[in-house]
């Protein structure tokens, strides 16, 4: 009996055992039908809404709730640029709130990719309550899972209280791994969409922008401009308010005359002080979520205008690295995106590009237009001050019969030779009655040292070139009180002089010589009687192109420039007979021969004497320089009767410009102001800072040039003399007074 009981139970029992199979493989092929329409349902649903960022959230979250029989669904969108989670709950009717990428559970998984199944939510401590706190709700079991795009966490999705059942199943997390596939593509899908939306908008906002500020009238100043900038830059960031301040740094401020919602009242703050402040010093971006936290916010301007900001951007307006003005942007209208991101930095920066190269080019127009009218200004009263007169035209042809009559002038060899020796007095043909035949002589005596160096002979230089090219030289000088024809002239004379002491030291052939003499005919050309100092100051027009090109040298340059003109002119081409390798090093050496003569590079060019002095044929074009340079400043060690006229030329010219910087409201420094300087003192503070170490340096070099040096030290005694005498007598007298017209 017991042996056909345990055959039937055991027949029994292999067919319960394949009922009970049965049984679980239909329940899990019901599972699997259902799972599979249920996706089929909700690809429908989420392909139909795929565009609409809402309805997509709410369609996701509610088949998610009903996918795992749970009572909410809440879904947190992750932002890793700005480390933040966007919480959106199926209840909240759109509510929309912003929490930090590791707040709770959900900022677990978003950053881990876990898989997070609790029966008690609150026994977890990761657990952020505060969710529940919005609306009284209480969570109790929670199943939080990552929702991924190409291994991408793009979302995080919290189930909250799974209903007839304390926990959520296996099933649930497998039916929603599956349904987190779709809702990942259909999240990303959204989001590319809004994107390329917003970059739309965005695109069509800043070109008819860029197209506005294109046509923005540059005569009506920085404040259309600005007004439009900050139309632009609120409608592009969907900001409430913006406020552009200009920088004014003769201030150190910042104004803003078109400040929004202000009622018209202009705004000046320090660059000291402040977010905006920090941003016009230091260049760089500030993005502040709230800036009542921030103690560089001054909320004394808010309580002013009563406002309440809280986020705020702010950026600066450059143009060559230079800071023009600075945008400040205040609080974002877009609710869903409710702080300044780094996709508005990228797009204001794109702006502010535009803008700092609009705002450069009002200003510029502003600028040149204003340093034109006080050009003309200046040009009227050079030409009257001091019977300053303009050089004439270049296109002016110098007539056969003009030359003939300066080739007919007589020149004896006993004045040759004066005119060839250190003792020659330039003075008395300068200060002869004007146009005479004395002071036309100097031409044919200029003639004479081109022809004595070899130049003419060697280069076949043509008499009736050479002619004119002096003449057209002498014409483009100015008549102010030293910068003169004659000045270049005693210039050239003493640069010949010097040659013939040093040709014993240094092999100069006569290419270099001819390059010398002409460099120190042209070295001054036009001329205004007026320094560097002073065209930088007052922005003239040669001022203003210096400072563009990034050179002190304003006059040097300028000479170049016309040297240059008149030796590329046929009529008056000198080297014209020059190959071209030699005339590319006349050309070279000629421009730096010229630059040098700028004294602020006088140290700079000492000291490179000093280090690798010239020597044999090495260092001829560093030995010109300081020859151009020797003769130009010569005066100060010619015999003193020649120096002193010259001191007094040089000063008058240094008062005519002091009073023209005073009429200008410009600076005037003490050498240049007639009520305070002093030809003697003036003198011997340029022979002791100047004069005495350079001709020392030179008669060290080579003693065939010592003769500078002793003349120097003569004639500064010769002016202590004088200033002793001036200062006894005006002790006597019991008065103060410029000892310039009795020097």
């Amino acid at each position: 009996y017991q042996r056909r009981v345990h055959g039937t139970f055991s027949a029994f029992s292999t067919y319960v055992a394949v009922a009970l199979r049965n049984a679980h493989l239909f329940k899990f092929a019901q599972f699997e039908q259902k799972k599979a329409q249920i996706m089929l349902e909700l690809t429908h649903t989420l392909s139909s809404s795929v565009l609409d960022a809402n309805k997509l959230l709410n369609t996701v979250m509610e088949n998610a709730r009903k996918l795992t029989d749970a009572d909410r669904c809440a879904l947190y969108i992750v932002d890793k640029d700005n480390q933040e989670m966007e919480y959106h709950m199926s209840s909240s009717n759109n509510q929309c709130i912003r929490v930090p990428l590791n707040t709770g559970i959900a900022g677990h998984v978003a950053v881990t990719g876990e898989i997070v199944n609790l029966e008690d939510a609150y026994t977890d401590p990761r657990f952020d309550p505060s969710a529940d706190t919005i609306d009284g709700y209480i969570s109790r079991s929670l199943l939080t899972m990552p929702v991924r795009y190409e291994n991408n966490i793009v979302a995080v999705a919290q189930l909250m209280n799974k209903q007839e059942s304390s926990r959520f199943t296996t099933e649930d997390e497998e039916i929603f791994v599956a349904f987190s596939t779709y809702v990942g593509v259909s999240l990303r899908t959204c989001k590319q969409h809004s994107e390329l939306m917003k970059a739309k908008r965005k695109n069509d906002v800043l070109v008819d922008v860029l197209a506005k500020l294109s046509c923005t009238d540059l005569r009506k100043g920085d404040d259309e401009i600005i007004d439009k900038v900050a139309e632009g830059i609120k409608g592009l960031l969907q900001a409430d308010r913006c406020t552009v301040f200009v920088v004014d740094e003769e201030r150190r401020e910042l104004v803003s005359k078109v400040a929004q919602n202000t009622g018209g009242r202009e705004i000046r703050i320090s660059m000291n002080e402040g977010i905006a402040g920090e941003v016009a010093r230091t260049g760089n971006v500030l993005n502040i979520r709230d800036v009542y936290a921030d103690p560089r916010f001054n909320q004394e301007v808010d309580k002013k205008f009563g406002y309440v900001t809280k986020c705020m951007l702010t950026m600066p307006i450059k143009y060559t690295g230079e800071v023009l003005a600075v945008a400040q942007v205040l609080n974002k209208t877009n609710l869903d995106n409710p702080y300044f991101n780094k996709e508005d930095e990228e797009l204001l920066e794109y702006f502010c590009m535009f803008a700092g190269i609009t705002l450069a080019n009002s200003r510029l127009y502003s600028f040149v237009l204003k340093a034109g009218q006080q050009a003309m200004h200046l040009l009227e009263q050079t030409e009257t001050a001091g019977n300053v007169d303009r050089p004439l035209p270049l296109h002016d042809t110098i007539s056969d019969s003009v030359i003939q009559s300066y080739r007919e002038i007589s020149v004896s060899e006993k004045e040759l030779k004066y005119f060839k020796s250190y003792e020659f007095d330039i003075h008395s043909y300068k200060n002869a009655p004007v146009d005479s035949e004395k002071q036309r002589k100097v031409i044919p005596m200029i003639v004479h040292l081109f022809e004595d160096i070899g130049a003419v002979d060697h280069f076949s230089v043509d008499i009736d070139t050479l002619y004119k090219f002096i003449i057209r030289v002498s014409s483009m000088y100015r008549s102010v009180p030293y910068h003169n024809f004659f000045h270049a002239v005693d210039t050239t004379q003493t640069a010949y002089v010097l040659i013939k002491n040093v040709e014993n030291k240094i092999n100069l052939d006569v290419l270099d010589k001819f390059v010398l003499l002409t460099t120190c005919l042209v070295h001054d050309i036009d001329h205004m009687g007026l320094n560097n100092n002073f065209h930088l100051k007052a922005d003239t027009p040669m001022g203003i192109l210096s400072s563009a090109s990034g050179t002190p040298s304003v006059l040097e340059v300028h000479h170049c420039n016309l040297a240059i003109q008149v030796l590329s002119d046929p009529r008056y081409n000198i080297f014209r007979n020059l190959d071209s390798t030699q005339l590319r090093s006349s050309f070279k050496s000629l421009v730096e021969c010229i630059l040098a003569t700028d004294m602020a590079k006088h140290n700079e060019l000492c000291t490179q004497f000093v280090e690798t002095p010239p020597s044999g044929s090495s260092g001829k074009g560093l030995l010109l320089k300081m020859l151009v340079k020797s003769a130009d400043i010569s005066n100060v060690a010619k015999p003193f009767e020649i120096a002193r006229q010259w001191a007094i030329a040089v000063t008058e010219e240094f008062h005519s410009q002091g009073d023209m910087e005073k009429q200008h409201g410009l600076q005037v420094a003490p050498l240049f102001d007639r009520a305070k300087a002093e030809l003697p003192d003036s003198q011997i503070g340029f022979i002791d800072f100047v004069g005495t170490k350079f001709f020392s340096m030179l008669a060290d070099w080579h003693y065939g040039l010592k003769f500078l040096l002793d003349n120097l030290n003569k004639n500064r005694n010769e002016w202590v003399t004088l200033r002793d005498k001036h200062r006894s007598i005006r002790f006597k007298q019991g008065g103060e007074g410029s000892v310039l017209a009795s020097g």
